[in-house]
């Protein structure tokens, strides 16, 4: 019987003895001596293998620790109310939740202070059940570069100096290009997370690890609304307002609508082209009515197998966070809003990362709270690079 095995075994039988606790004071009663006599002999099993375990291999849980604190107490509460006092003098056990060091392995605990009763307590997950945090898909969308610069520059050609056609014998002239530059410095983006002594001593998990993972969602969502509104404040620079934009001329979504605003986007950037919209306009556009102008038979292509990705007049589609885009289950927007942006992503916006992550985890400065801080930083900006690249779809009246 392997390590696990044991530990299964074990906490069979302490599952079983829940049968012998009386509900209402939480004592071990065991009236049969058949019964006893059983789940000792089960008890001196477990501790066998343990012990002829430790001969053949190295023991790295402390099973033999569980198996024989777990006996000897049982055998102490079963003789009655005056032996009880003896567990703590005679057995050597973890008493209450402050010297637990591996909660998830601990089977029993005694709580003296109440009913003198050995307690069996609840099993403990190391996982985490988690909502999940939506975030626009941006870095698998836009061209990402890393620096460790403070300012991270693209020159970018303004105009085409252009050639000419010439007559027989004549003369040439000069013509230059011009250029400019996109800065896109790394902006900081931070979290504190804070947590008391007890949320980590009571608790089967890691708590920095699950922090850090925390962190990492709140930056997606954060990161990608910046992506798509920021103002380049202190912030990454967005694509709204700073892309090609192509006005509706309707409030109500249609079909037309996304193939004119499709047509807007100069040939060679179709061939690497998505869809970025929130999962409220997919709805919509999914449920336009079959009929001779607004037609989905040829337009929205739904792959049910799952082996590649919808398609809307022939290019992927991506979600953004509901919120960073104007998103309609009914279709019908406002003025000014902007439900859709169509383009290459990798040509048109790129992210620039200092340093993935940093962490400073702060022991002391809450020490006579028993409040252990950690501050988490990024470093990330963002900006349009080439706004041909990318088109917006602006809902105006008609």
């Amino acid at each position: 019987m392997n390590t696990v095995e044991i530990k299964a075994e074990l906490e069979s039988l302490v599952g079983e003895l829940k049968n012998y606790v009386d509900s209402s004071t939480g004592s071990l009663e065991v009236k049969s001596e058949d019964s006893f006599r059983n789940i000792n002999e089960r008890f001196d099993y477990l501790e066998s293998l343990v012990e002829a375990r430790k001969t053949i291999e190295p023991v790295t849980l402390d099973e033999n620790e569980h198996v024989k604190t777990f006996k000897d107490a049982f055998s102490l509460f079963v003789k009655g109310q005056g032996y009880r006092n003896e567990v703590s003098q005679k057995v050597d056990v973890k008493s209450g939740y402050h010297n637990f060091e591996v909660k998830s392995d601990n089977l029993v605990r005694f709580d003296f202070a109440a009913s003198g009763a050995l307690l069996l307590p609840a099993a403990i997950s190391a996982e985490i059940i988690k909502n999940v945090v939506e975030a626009t898909p941006v870095l698998s969308l836009a061209r990402v570069t890393r620096t460790n610069r403070s300012d991270y520059k693209r020159r970018v050609r303004t105009s085409t100096p252009g050639g000419r056609w010439l007559a027989e014998e004549a003369s040439n002239t000069k013509t230059k290009p011009t250029y400019g530059e996109i800065s896109i410095p790394p902006q900081k983006w931070a979290a504190q997370y804070g947590w008391t002594i007890e949320n980590e001593q009571d608790t089967a998990y890691n708590l920095v690890n699950e922090l850090v993972q925390a962190y990492r969602e709140d930056f997606a969502a954060d990161f990608g609304t910046a992506f798509t509104t920021g103002n380049g404040i202190g912030k990454p620079r967005g694509l709204v307002g700073n892309i090609t934009n192509y006005d509706s001329a309707g409030l109500a979504l249609t079909t037309d609508m996304l193939i004119r605003l499709q047509a807007q986007l100069k040939e060679p950037y179709h061939a690497n082209a998505t869809w970025l919209f929130d999962r409220y306009t997919r709805a919509y556009i999914r449920s336009l009515v079959l009929s001779a102008t607004n037609g989905l038979q040829y337009t929205w292509e739904q792959d049910f197998t799952r082996r590649t990705g919808t398609v809307l007049l022939g290019a992927p589609v991506a979600l953004s966070r509901p919120g960073d885009l104007a998103g309609r289950v009914s279709g019908n927007f406002t003025a000014a809003q902007v439900p859709i942006v169509y383009g290459d992503f990798s040509q048109g916006y790129e992210v620039t990362m200092h340093t993935d992550m940093y962490m400073i985890d702060d022991f002391y400065t809450e020490a006579s709270s028993f409040v252990r801080n950690m501050h988490i930083m990024s470093r990330v900006g963002g900006n349009v690079i080439k706004e041909e690249a990318l088109v917006q779809l602006t809902m105006t009246a008609g």
